[in-house]
């Protein structure tokens, strides 16, 4: 995995959006490659990345992509800007293959706050196949099952909107979601 090979030595950063979902083993095609990193910060992992021959950082604009058949861009979000959640050093990652991947279920609260804001049906409908394949990760990997501070963006209204458009309630109930009463994440399952 280039990335995790180009940025092993830097501490902090971690995928996020559809590139995670991949890492995570997503089999969607995602079209970029997200990062995200504490503000203040992008310079130091473009330049582990402009030090690497697996990517491309156009000196002028700081474009960075990664070198492939078909090259992909790669954006380093910082909050709050780019990226809307909150990312510091103590915001928890896992390591998949060396590469940083922020925790499932941060990674699924994001992709909640961020669907609403898209600006066309074609990106949110991309946002709900990462959203999907994120509960079933966490349904499948009960370790990353999510815990309600976890996910504030996953109001029940949110939820029951989405799955109106775009089904996949079984997904939210297996995650842990209580459709009557909203995040029940954990608390539900111990109950029982």
């Amino acid at each position: 995995m280039p990335v995790g090979n180009a940025l092993a030595q830097y501490e902090t950063y971690a995928l996020v959006g559809g590139s995670a979902c991949v890492v995570l083993g997503s089999t969607w095609a995602t079209q970029d490659i997200d990062l995200v990193e504490p503000r203040g910060k992008t310079s130091n992992a473009r330049q582990l990345l402009h030090a690497s021959p697996n990517f491309e950082v156009e000196a002028r604009t700081n474009h960075t992509t990664y070198k492939a058949q078909r090259p992909v861009q790669v954006e380093i979000l910082t909050p709050p800007l780019l990226f809307k959640e909150p990312f510091d050093e103590n915001t928890e990652v896992i390591s998949i293959e060396g590469v940083k991947v922020l925790k499932p279920a941060l990674l699924l609260n994001a992709k909640c706050g961020s669907i609403t804001g898209r600006s066309t049906e074609d990106k949110r409908r991309t946002d709900s196949l990462d959203i999907n394949f994120l509960l079933n990760f966490c349904a499948q990997n009960p370790e990353y099952l999510p815990k309600s501070d976890e996910m504030p963006r996953a109001t029940k209204q949110l939820v029951h909107v989405l799955i109106q458009l775009y089904g996949g309630e079984e997904a939210w109930v297996r995650a842990g979601f209580s459709l009557r009463t909203g995040i029940d994440y954990l608390e539900s399952l111990t109950e029982s």
